[in-house]
């Protein structure tokens, strides 16, 4: 599990960890770095680098500070055996939420996943946030540690870091899945759920 905190990350977060340890015990091994007080961007590319000097690890998750989950959420997702799968997220934005998965047009423009293709089965998408979201081994190995770095679109904006990594992973042949069974939430003046979004549409 890979933590880009700031400051000391949010009480909720700290206790679904220890949840999924408990959860995880005879299920998977689970083991965490932290790297505090960088940048976003930096920070994965640091927490991707200490992955993979470390042959042991066959998965990484990342878990942004402001999350909160149930303690089979990462079980769900390793039984779902994608490439880059991540949970039903959720951006913080109260009277506007947006889901945080996304389809990509051929000019790489992201429009959001507003009707689920599935209530229950992981369904296929073009991007995600990375505030939790699962990456197996063999995808790190070919992306590099830089891939997150950002991209400059056509219109000359930079992407955010997440959706960059998404990006190139897809023109790598990668496959990135979102799994509607796995609800995170997203804490901020109150914990921002899927509720929020379909409360919106």
């Amino acid at each position: 599990m890979a933590l880009p905190l700031y400051g000391n990350g949010e009480r909720e977060m700290w206790l679904s960890i220890l949840e999924t340890l408990l959860y995880g015990q005879g299920r998977f091994d689970l083991a965490y770095a932290v790297i505090t007080d960088q940048p976003v961007e930096l920070a994965r590319i640091q927490l991707v680098e200490y992955f993979l000097k470390h042959q042991e690890f066959d998965y990484l998750l990342f878990a942004d500070a402001d999350m909160m989950w149930g303690r089979d959420a990462i079980y769900t997702l390793l039984s779902a055996d994608k490439d880059i799968i991540t949970a039903l997220t959720t951006e913080r934005k109260q009277g506007q939420t947006r889901r945080a998965i996304n389809y990509l047009r051929a000019d790489n423009i992201i429009t959001w996943v507003k009707d689920l293709p599935s209530e229950t089965e992981p369904f296929e998408i073009d991007a995600c946030g990375m505030a939790f979201a699962l990456i197996k081994r063999k995808v790190l190995e070919v992306m590099g540690q830089n891939s997150f770095e950002r991209i400059t679109m056509e219109d000359g904006t930079k992407a955010s870091e997440d959706l960059s990594y998404c990006i190139r992973a897809k023109q790598k042949g990668f496959q990135i899945w979102c799994h509607p069974q796995v609800k995170v939430g997203h804490i901020g003046k109150y914990v921002y759920t899927d509720a929020d979004v379909r409360a919106h549409i």
